[in-house]
């Protein structure tokens, strides 16, 4: 393998001599511009990402890169995986980043680029099986009493099972989950050797290196499985626009911003699970009392959180999607027999859940809330 992967850059000259628009940073906390950036670019909502990437480099500056990486390999994925590559080095070598602008310009081109690209999310549904589906112990067992070689070995050999390919790539790693210690040692870069010895293109491999070891984040290793599940598929993959559900913007601010990963949004789910008759019957029905909450952050995510705009669409986007919406929502306390409840009981009444979190947004305490 060679030391630095040569991506095409999306930022062609005529574009890069093409002054971008002037856009206002958003008037909101890190927290809340964080996770904006986020659910904007799943809606393709470019001019929104923009403006929330701007008010996030005023907090934590070149450190947006890393929230950049993540959000790309967690939502776009397979989806435009050339495209990853290209994101990848611009966030991690600053001297090539430094050659297309400065920070702003580079992240706000890349929030544009991101948004525009078709959104696949299976490697988020797969790292959240492999760390926490209850019926996935058995490849955990299996996987952690294997050496790293054998590991590497497994998680390469596309007639294995998708699930325990996964999980064997994430133990090969040796990226932990948080601050989780289950998995030992590992090789990164062995495991992305074999990768490509088996196939992936190099610069795909080198960049996913680059990607987990810049972010030490797992779900980045989900993607060379699910590039050999794509290249075996049986359909040609295809994209298409899905729509999302309703927003309402306060001084520019989506609503849907006020989720699980902010204080503000924790905040309104906990009221409007709380005021809202059909949410809370959904969850007294389903749901014992002490996971209310639990179950109230997951539903709203489900409802406005994680709905994508642009979908890429393959063989087993439709099933990897409820392996991953069920293990999400059995970690929260919503059994199977409920998930269908709670989530409609959510989605009829978003209305009320927006109008709470527009409250919230439009009272000045909100403006410095901490997460």
């Amino acid at each position: 393998m060679t030391d630095l992967f040569q991506p095409e850059i999306p930022l062609t000259d005529d574009a890069k001599n093409s002054p971008l628009p002037s856009l206002r940073p958003l008037p909101c906390d890190p927290w809340v511009a964080s996770s904006t950036v986020h659910k904007a670019i799943r809606r393709g909502d470019a001019e929104t990402a923009e403006r929330a990437i701007l008010t996030l480099i005023r907090h934590r500056g070149t450190g947006i890169f890393r929230r950049l990486m993540v959000i790309a390999y967690e939502d776009i994925g397979i989806g435009a995986p050339d495209l990853l590559v290209t994101l990848t080095r611009l966030c991690t070598d600053a001297r090539h980043q430094r050659q297309h602008g400065d920070t702003p310009t580079v992240a706000r081109w890349m929030v544009r680029a991101m948004a525009a690209a078709p959104k696949e999310r299976s490697s988020d549904y797969l790292i959240c099986s492999a760390v926490h589906r209850p019926n996935w112990e058995c490849h955990r067992e299996t996987v952690g009493a294997l050496s790293v070689r054998e590991r590497i070995a497994v998680a390469t050999d596309a007639e294995q099972p998708l699930a325990l390919r996964a999980t064997a790539s994430w133990f090969a790693s040796g990226v932990e989950a948080g601050t989780e210690k289950r998995i030992g040692g590992g090789d990164l870069i062995g495991l992305m050797t074999a990768y490509i010895d088996a196939g992936l293109p190099e610069a795909t491999g080198l960049a996913i290196q680059a990607a987990a070891k810049a972010t030490r984040e797992p779900i980045v290793l989900m993607l060379p499985p699910l590039l050999q599940e794509l290249r075996r598929g049986r359909s040609e993959p295809t994209s298409r626009s899905v729509p999302v559900p309703p927003t309402m913007f306060v001084d520019g601010v989506p609503t849907y911003a006020l989720d699980k990963h902010t204080r503000a949004g924790r905040q309104a789910i906990v009221t409007f699970a709380r005021e809202n008759q059909n949410a809370r019957s959904a969850l007294e029905r389903h749901v014992p009392e002490f996971r209310h909450r639990d179950a109230a952050y997951l539903a709203a995510f489900y409802t406005d959180a994680m709905p994508v705009a642009y979908r890429f669409e393959w063989d087993q986007v439709d099933e990897l999607e409820t392996l991953g919406r069920e293990t999400d929502l059995l970690w929260a306390g919503i059994p199977a027999t409920g998930m269908a409840d709670v989530l409609d009981a959510f989605r009829a009444n978003l209305g009320h859940l927006n109008a709470v979190r527009a409250g919230i947004l439009g009272s000045s305490s909100a403006k410095g809330n901490a997460r």
